[in-house]
């Protein structure tokens, strides 16, 4: 079912391999153990969700890490117990619970702690999956890197949901068969992870995310619905509907909900069940299963597939796939 690789190390005593192993699926860094190499030990379990690599990572003993600029991605650290001294250039942060570390692309990095347990969650967003995810947003290119604020406050109602959410595809994106890195599910799930962080985050463009926004034209709607209507790609991204659309996510949004009374993903979801509908109805059910049609039109869900269809045509999609021709 997943596609990414995994990576699950546990490494004691060899400082080399440790910065060899994060190294390489994070950033080139120095590393150093202040509590004796013999006491040096660090465990990383990670792998990628679509664009963004996120695992737990954690040390045994107080150590201190330094990079040069990050250049490619943007970082956040979310610790869920204990502390980490850390600094994004010359923005010094305390992270604990509650308070996360988000570090620019531009900037030298430093982190001292683990002198008590301190485990983390630790992602790498690349900065043009990030800065694209604003523009989309915002409906107009922007520039990097993002300014953001070194300081990631998880306090408010937003925050923890996003902490949570984060936390959760740490837990399970390792496991074998994980939903997260299905090639289907993990970009919907990479963007919800874009998208909440630069609404939680502060930077300069935060208040024009937050400030209300004008509803596409109708002449935009249109567009979109030409574009969803004719589209065979088994994963239509909502901001691949806005793209097409000439408009932002947000515009999109509102405009789909002013001139239909729907959102875009709802009306996608309506579409792409038709053309299931019609398959099952044209295919040979010796030939192809519901699974497969499911999956050619993005339901990598196949319960929830079987329940919306059964909603929407009052029987099973097995009982149309049978039914006499």
């Amino acid at each position: 079912m997943s596609s990414s690789p995994v990576v699950d190390a546990d490494i004691g005593g060899d400082i080399d391999e440790a910065r060899s192993v994060a190294g390489a699926l994070y950033y080139p860094h120095h590393v150093t153990p202040l509590a004796g190499v013999h006491r040096f030990r660090m465990r990383v379990r990670a792998a990628s969700v679509g664009p963004v690599l996120l695992g737990w990572l954690s040390y045994a003993s107080e150590v201190e890490i330094r990079t040069g600029p990050l250049d490619t991605a943007y970082q956040v650290n979310v610790v869920t117990s204990g502390q980490l001294r850390t600094a994004s250039g010359e923005e010094e942060v305390l992270a604990a619970p509650g308070t996360a570390a988000l570090y620019r692309p531009d900037r030298d990095t430093v982190m001292h702690g683990w002198n008590e347990p301190c485990p983390m969650v630790a992602v790498k967003i690349p900065h043009k999956a990030l800065e694209h995810e604003l523009s989309d947003l915002l409906g107009r290119p922007v520039a990097g890197p993002i300014a953001f604020r070194t300081a990631l406050d998880l306090r408010s109602d937003a925050g923890r949901q996003w902490s949570a959410l984060l936390q959760t595809l740490a837990d399970h994106v390792t496991d074998a068969d994980a939903l997260a890195r299905h090639p289907m599910i993990a970009p919907h799930l990479a963007r919800s992870l874009l998208t909440g962080l630069l609404v939680i985050a502060d930077h300069p463009y935060r208040a024009e995310l937050d400030a209300p926004v004008r509803p596409a034209h109708p002449r935009a709607v249109a567009r979109a619905l030409t574009f969803i209507e004719e589209s065979t790609e088994p994963v239509l991204s909502l901001a691949d509907v806005a793209a097409h659309a000439g408009v932002g996510v947000r515009a999109l949004q509102q405009g789909f909900r002013r001139t239909l009374g729907t959102s875009p993903t709802r009306y996608v979801r309506e579409v792409r069940l038709r053309r299931a509908h019609q398959d099952l109805l044209a295919a040979d059910p010796a030939v192809t299963g519901v699974a497969e049609i499911a999956l050619r039109w993005g339901f990598a869900h196949l319960g929830r597939f079987a329940e919306r269809y059964r909603q929407a045509y009052g029987v099973p999609p097995s009982d149309t796939l049978r039914q006499p021709r």
